[in-house]
Formats: structure tokens, sequence, C-alpha cells
């Protein structure tokens, strides 16, 4: 299959991409059937969304009281995608974030970034420390 297809250029977003991809990906039926929740966040000053600005347009457009939510995502960003979701949803969401291992080319400056997201929404400090001490 290939991923790109006449017709999408510069101004094909990654919303339409993925819905593209998941239309074409030869997944189950079973996986086909699940519900499918499409969240396009607006760029937020010219750039692509945010973390938190794609969390907040979740929430106007679903209510996410009481769901359990699996976030994917990657390291070194897994646990400051965890932290956004706890601070920006409802209280007492249920949230798994899982993410496979930091590819070795991964710089150092991605790292502290995330570390600094990680300063920014942790919502314990001693919840963090505990977490920097399991590395």
């Amino acid at each position: 299959m290939s991923i790109i297809r006449p017709g999408i250029g510069p101004s094909f977003n990654e919303t339409q991409l993925l819905k593209y991809l998941w239309k074409h990906a030869d997944l189950s039926s079973g996986m086909k059937k699940l519900p499918t929740v499409w969240i396009d966040a607006p760029k937020v000053a010219g750039h692509r969304p945010t973390t938190v600005s794609t969390i907040e347009a979740w929430k106007r457009q679903e209510n996410l009281e009481g769901e359990d939510l699996l976030a994917i995502s990657n390291q070194p960003l897994v646990y400051y995608q965890q932290c956004a979701l706890l601070n920006h949803l409802p209280e007492g969401a249920k949230i798994d974030t899982v993410g496979g291992a930091a590819d070795f080319d991964t710089s150092t400056a991605v790292y502290l970034d995330a570390l600094a997201g990680c300063l920014e929404f942790c919502p314990s400090a001693s919840e963090f420390q505990h977490r920097l001490s399991t590395f």
C-alpha cells in the first residue's frame, strides 16, 4: 500500500491523512468496527496543535466524564502525555499511557523538553520524583 496518494499535498492535514490510513489499513473487521473519534485540533499560533490544545478540543467534542482511556505515545514523551491528560481531563478519569522505547538517536534537547513538560504538568511532585528514581 502506498501511504501517499495523488491529491494529498502540503495542505492535507494530519487528521485527513490518519483517516485515509485508517480507511486503507489492513486491519481485522473487528478492529474496523470499533468506535473511532477523530479530534481535528486547530493550529496554535500557526504551528501544529499541542498536546494540551488537542485535549481541550477533545473535551469540547466528547463527554469524557468517567471514561477509561489508553493513550499511546513514544519515549521520552509517555509520562509527559500522562501528566497532561491527568491535568486536563475530568477528575477521576482513569488513564494509562504506554509507548515504545526511545530511539537511540533521540537528542538531549528532546529529553529536556519532555522533562520540562513533566515538571509543568505532573499532578504531584512526589509521584514525579518516584518516576525519576526508576530511570
